[in-house]
């Protein structure tokens, strides 16, 4: 018998419409199905890839595309199964939120599942969709109101406002708010996976790389 491949199993989860087979297509080159509109991972989508990237220290790397929380209260039910074995097998947890503040979903999954998740499992928390943001409030001193620089491809000094600042920033708002529900050590990347902005930060994160 071959050696078995060290392999790094990772899934991505959160609520519907977060755009996690986006992300892992930006990630690692797959042509997972996306539509922004129809719910379409309805079951684990699993690949095995083979690592060429030599700053990743694993030969192969197991991908988990998982059906999203909080389509609905039957879907959620019928989908418990699935999100047991996947926080029985994986090595990392990539948890999809965006920036707006409603976090139900997100909560009532922590809630019912912190207790399953392994203390040695990886948790990394993406703000995604950090281009579809309507800012409010305006501070002073800001003449440009975009929030995407298309040249450069990355934020504008406002979105990095509303993403980084102490009392604005989305980033600071959801640490306060995770530390009512998620109960194990996790890392925070905003991403945007359509744009694939904020890539190498996430994979830094995933594999813990310097």
């Amino acid at each position: 018998m071959g050696k078995l491949l060290k392999d790094y199993k990772i899934a991505f989860m959160g609520q519907t419409g977060r755009g996690k087979s986006t992300l892992i297509n930006a990630l690692f080159g797959t042509q997972y199905s996306t539509n922004s509109v129809v719910e379409c991972t309805t079951y684990i989508n699993s690949a095995t890839i083979l690592n060429n990237d030599e700053s990743i220290p694993y030969e192969a790397i197991t991908i988990m595309d998982t059906p999203g929380i909080g389509a609905s209260l039957k879907k959620d039910k019928l989908y418990r199964p699935y999100y047991l074995h996947v926080l029985e097998s994986v090595d990392c947890i990539v948890w999809l939120t965006n920036m707006e503040r409603t976090d139900y979903a997100d909560q009532t999954f922590f809630l019912e599942f912190n207790k399953e998740i392994k203390k040695d499992t990886k948790l990394v928390v993406c703000i995604n969709h950090i281009d579809k943001f309507t800012p409010q409030n305006i501070p002073d001193g800001f003449d440009n109101l975009e929030i995407w620089d298309e040249e450069k491809n990355c934020p504008t000094p406002l979105l990095n406002h509303f993403l980084y600042d102490n009392d604005d920033g989305r980033i600071e708002y959801f640490k306060e708010k995770f530390s009512e529900y998620i109960t194990v050590p996790y890392e925070l990347v905003p991403t945007n996976g359509f744009r694939k902005y904020g890539i190498d930060n996430l994979k830094k994160a995933i594999f813990n790389l310097k």
